[in-house]
């Protein structure tokens, strides 16, 4: 399927077949337990080629959905973030949200 004018922006936000997949099935899918949410949640890390805006959605969405504070998901967003360099920038901000993270 194509989409045309306006709604290719859409489309493009979309991302993949399989990005669209796995948000389809973390929204709308398999009924996870809290436990089973905490897992995912605390094993999260940015994947080669997700970018830091990607890996903090990715971060957002899981830990609302286990029911994660704010200072959870700012405290595995910046665990969970693959360059040392950046991973070491936020440890020294220390910032108090994870808009202000990434």
């Amino acid at each position: 399927m194509t989409l045309f004018g306006e709604n290719c922006s859409y489309q493009d936000h979309l991302g993949t077949s399989p990005e669209l997949k796995r948000r389809l099935l973390d929204t709308y899918g398999h009924s996870e337990s809290l436990i089973q949410l905490a897992v995912r949640f605390n094993d999260l890390k940015q994947r080669k080629n997700q970018s830091i805006r990607e890996f903090a959605q990715e971060v957002a969405e899981l830990g609302r959905r286990a029911g994660k504070s704010e200072n959870e998901l700012v405290a595995r967003f910046i665990c969970g973030v693959a360059s040392k360099e950046v991973h070491r920038g936020l440890r020294q901000r220390e910032p108090t949200t994870l808009v202000k993270a990434r």
